[in-house]
């Protein structure tokens, strides 16, 4: 059979994990198979001599709904017979909206035949990071996340040590470990994934990138970790019952000098107030960290524009144009490394709702970067 592997044209620096997986399941069976990220006729991968019989399209985040309905309309225009079929976390979350746009009944959660299939790596953009899961699921039910919702299950996930085998095998030196809550899986599962990845020694980078729960971060998780080579650890501060736990987290994982840099997700836009916002980014500039705010948007909003209800227009605006445009030049993490950087959030958590409440504040960082165009553009023409 002819089959066709779709990601529609969204920005990503994430590879289709299940895309990657299919391909294999689909090699393997003996099937001829395509994969396309983005626009067909650009493409070039698809000339008049293929035409698949079986289309499978992945999706992502809701918010990117109107391009994956997009997407699934300029395939089944230009490949009417063929079987389309949608999946991913999209597809899950919103079947009834596919649906009823388009006509194609989604597939919900994993597929059990592809999910212990090793990746294929031929087909896709070269990289050297590889994601694996270990397990499966959370033992948390946080309402800004969809996992209790796709995965509810916790489990553990077969044949992870032959794909991370693989993955070396292919020259990836980064192992970027996606399990949901890897410390909430038993202990000595969490023994046996460290000391597989401790053989490799520091031949290869290790990054537990869904964050490490400080709630269940003990001394014996840090000690343990110790044993691989992890640049960047990753922790979650999403809210005030976390306040302690993660101090404590940062205290352990420092102890034992595990990384190189420590990044904190910082959740906003949700039930808290922009005071508790202001600790928590300041709690994790204090401990030495940085701050990867993150944006809450409701789990079923296929738009990016969502207010939450102790934030407003001009807050949001002010937190995103302002405390997230200067941090790390524009990368959107914040930093004690960053110049001024109490100064620019704010001395008090009073400072920092005054701040972003202001009007001319937000037009500030026009005239900011209009200032710093200019400038720019001033030294490349003094060297031409």
């Amino acid at each position: 059979m002819n089959i066709l592997l779709v990601e529609p044209p969204y920005r990503t620096k994430i590879l289709p994990l299940g895309l990657q997986k299919m391909a294999t399941y689909f090699l393997d069976r003996g099937d001829n198979v395509k994969y396309i990220k983005g626009n067909l006729l650009r493409s070039g991968l698809i000339k008049n001599d293929f035409y698949p019989d079986e289309i499978y399209l992945t999706t992502l985040f809701t918010y990117f709904a109107d391009i994956v309905i997009t997407s699934i309309k300029t395939y089944q225009r230009r490949f009417p017979k063929a079987d389309l079929k949608v999946g991913g976390i999209l597809a899950s979350l919103m079947p009834e909206y596919i649906e009823s746009n388009t006509g194609v009944i989604s597939y919900f959660g994993l597929w059990k035949e592809v999910e212990d299939c090793l990746l294929n790596f031929s087909l896709f953009p070269a990289t050297e990071k590889m994601m694996v899961f270990t397990s499966r699921g959370c033992i948390r039910k946080c309402e800004f996340c969809v996992v209790p919702i796709i995965e509810p299950k916790f489990t553990i996930t077969n044949n992870w040590q032959g794909q991370i085998q693989d993955a070396i095998k292919n020259g990836k030196k980064e192992i970027q470990i996606q399990d949901n809550n890897f410390l909430a899986s038993p202990w000595n599962h969490q023994c046996e994934v460290v000391l597989f990845l401790e053989k490799y020694g520091n031949n290869i980078r290790v990054d537990f990138n869904q964050s490490l729960d400080c709630r269940l971060f003990k001394e014996k998780h840090a000690e343990l970790l110790s044993k691989i080579n992890t640049p960047i650890i990753r922790f979650a501060f999403d809210g005030m019952q976390e306040d302690g736990y993660f101090q404590n987290s940062m205290s352990l994982a420092k102890k034992y000098n595990l990384a190189k840099e420590y990044r904190v997700d910082v959740l906003w836009n949700f039930k808290e107030a922009p005071e508790d916002v202001w600790y928590r980014i300041r709690e994790v500039l204090l401990s030495g960290g940085v701050v990867c705010p993150m944006q809450y948007r409701p789990i079923y909003s296929i738009t990016k524009k969502y207010i939450g209800e102790k934030w407003n227009e001009l807050t949001i605006k002010n937190f995103k144009q302002k405390l997230l445009h200067w941090a790390r030049h524009g990368t959107g993490s914040i930093s004690t490394g960053s110049k001024d950087v109490f100064d620019k959030i704010g001395r008090s958590a009073d400072e920092f709702v005054k701040m972003i409440n202001t009007k001319q504040y937000a037009s500030y960082e026009k005239r900011e970067s209009a200032e710093r165009k200019k400038k720019i553009s001033f030294n490349l023409t003094r060297k031409t």
